[in-house]
């Protein structure tokens, strides 16, 4: 730490006890890198709680549906309205859930039913807790025994899962700027240099100097893979033009180019972080970020928004996570399947299988796969419209 001055000028300095880490691309989102010696731990956590877990909560059903790994932690569950005006509840591992617990009571003759659905049996056991309050006659009952009942079960819905895609607002923008100088810091370059992008976070009422970018004529990622969505920052001083510029892409959505300063004068540098948030592993990608200050400018003023190309973006990602869904589910469908065709099979470990054995252990395979392969079959005789029709994309 050299005891410089954090960057949003509070009169803190950087030494070893008040200088914090931050995450490039955030932890959030699949981010791993980190620098520390630009930002102290009070503005850092002030930051983080408005601006970064705004940008996170804007990106989280992304999170969930592309099954994203975080390097700490797990992406939240989140409900979403359906089709048909229930909710689903999204989980990290990519289930669907119920959104809340559900019951029935039926009283036939003298004798009540109680059918209760739950999410997991921990939640079913606090709920018969609660019902054996409510009813003495269950009070009597083994608690492990009525749940010795309970059933496990796997349902499709043949509903829509619905959730808005939107542009990022103005405290998750400042969370990429913030991202932008952290790289640039991390070149070895004084962030304090990034006089436009010090200016809009510490100050109220000024300009975004970031921009969303879909040009028909030119993608700024040279070399974009074709097949998996990815997060990058780059940044590029070129004292020539008097510049710092940034880009910045998540999920291979939201591409924003940055104007940091317009008053660089130090030495030319160039910086990248990029990642497959799916899989965890940095990627080398080519950014060409030769922009003239008049593109940039107009790129600031949302001038270089081109519908088609923002609609191929949506439709990619989500031809993406459709096939990845399906192909999680199936593999998870698979491994059900067999596991309850063996639970129901009497044969020990050490007995050979008869060729009717092994007919009825596939037959039983089949009839618990069944559910998964007519939803499917379903799903693609009636595939959605386009993802990118509306402000609101549908997942099955």
């Amino acid at each position: 730490m050299d005891n410089s001055p954090c960057i949003f000028q509070c009169g803190n300095r950087l030494t070893e006890d008040t200088a914090t880490d931050e995450h490039v691309v955030l932890n959030a989102i699949g981010g791993r890198k980190t620098v520390t010696g630009f930002i102290c731990n009070t503005c850092n956590s002030k930051t983080g709680s408005i601006w970064d877990a705004e940008l996170a909560g804007q990106l989280n059903p992304l999170s969930l549906l592309l099954g994203i790994k975080r390097h700490r932690g797990t992406v939240p569950s989140q409900k979403f309205p359906t089709s048909n005006g229930g909710a689903v509840e999204m989980c990290s591992d990519g289930k669907r859930t119920i959104a809340k617990p559900s019951h029935t009571v039926t009283a036939v003759g003298n004798t009540i039913h109680l059918k209760i659905s739950a999410r997991s049996r921990d939640e079913l056991r606090k709920l018969l807790k609660g019902w054996q309050r409510k009813y003495p006659s269950l009070r009597n009952k083994n608690l492990d025994e009525l749940m010795s009942g309970a059933q496990a079960r796997a349902l499709y819905s043949s509903d829509w899962t619905q959730f808005d895609l939107e542009f990022l607002n103005e405290k998750a923008k400042r969370s990429l700027v913030k991202s932008a100088v952290a790289l640039v810091y991390d070149a070895g370059i004084d962030p304090r240099v990034c006089a436009l992008a010090l200016d809009y976070l510490t100050k109220d009422n000024v300009k975004p100097c970031c921009g969303y970018y879909y040009d028909k004529d030119r993608d700024l990622v040279v070399d974009r893979p074709k097949a998996k969505p990815f997060h990058c920052v780059y940044v590029k001083g070129n004292p020539g033009t008097g510049t710092i510029l940034g880009y910045v892409e998540f999920y291979g959505l939201h591409r924003m180019v940055l104007c940091l300063s317009e008053s660089y004068a130090g030495k030319a540098f160039t910086n990248l972080y990029a990642i497959d948030p799916v899989k965890g592993k940095e990627l080398l990608l080519d950014i060409d970020l030769n922009l003239p200050i008049f593109d940039v400018r107009s790129i600031l003023d949302d001038q270089k928004c081109d519908e088609k190309v923002l609609k191929t973006a949506i439709d990619r990602l989500f031809g993406y996570i459709m096939e990845a869904d399906f192909k999680r589910e199936f593999r998870r469908a698979k491994e059900n399947a067999w596991k309850r065709a063996f639970e129901s099979f009497n044969a020990g470990k050490d007995e050979c299988l008869t060729d009717e054995d092994i007919r009825q252990l596939v037959a039983r395979f089949i009839e618990e796969l069944t559910p998964f392969l007519r939803h499917n079959i379903e799903r693609f005789r009636h595939p959605p419209r386009d993802f990118s029709a509306s402000s609101k994309s549908h997942v099955q």
